[in-house]
């Protein structure tokens, strides 16, 4: 979810303003390491650290100007 152009709390606000605010919807691929089932524990190690680093994938924003494709996005 996120918003373009609104810098202000309101919508009149933001058109005042000379802005036009609308929001965003995304959708994508999230990958949870914790559950990658290992019978090894220094495996975990490894990966635990890596559900801090977001691994960008494709995603496909939905807003009021139409469906738009990002190959990779963060």
């Amino acid at each position: 979810y996120g918003g373009q152009n609104m810098i202000r709390a309101r919508k009149n606000q933001n058109l005042a303003a000379g802005f036009s605010p609308f929001r965003q919807y995304y959708f994508s691929f999230d990958v949870d390491m914790k559950y990658v089932k290992t019978r090894k524990k220094w495996i975990k190690y490894v990966l635990y650290p890596l559900n801090f680093i977001h691994i960008p994938f494709p995603t496909v924003e939905f807003n009021k100007k139409g469906i738009n494709f990002h190959p990779l996005y963060f």
